[in-house]
């Protein structure tokens, strides 16, 4: 298992008020405007690029692991923010 910087991780990680704001429509039936939703993608874009985890060579493809494991961690932190 390949691990991830704690920079990548924590960037990955800080995604989770993204999850609130997109799963609070979902779920609590919150309004959410246009403006939201384009800051979201932003923040999402920006983060990234930022942690360039695009899996372009074999090293970034075995770091994809620790990012999909960092970003479960952001989605199940911003459901418990939205739930609790």
């Amino acid at each position: 298992m390949t691990y991830i910087d704690v920079g990548k991780s924590n960037l990955i990680y800080n995604l989770n008020p993204l999850v609130v704001v997109l799963f609070s429509k979902c779920i609590l039936g919150e309004n959410v405007t246009k403006w939201d939703v384009i800051f979201c993608i932003g923040a999402f874009a920006g983060v990234f690029v930022v942690s360039d985890v695009s899996g372009t060579t074999q090293v970034e493809r075995r770091e994809m692991i620790g990012a999909g494991l960092a970003f479960l961690s952001a989605i199940t932190t911003g459901m418990q923010f939205l739930l609790i």
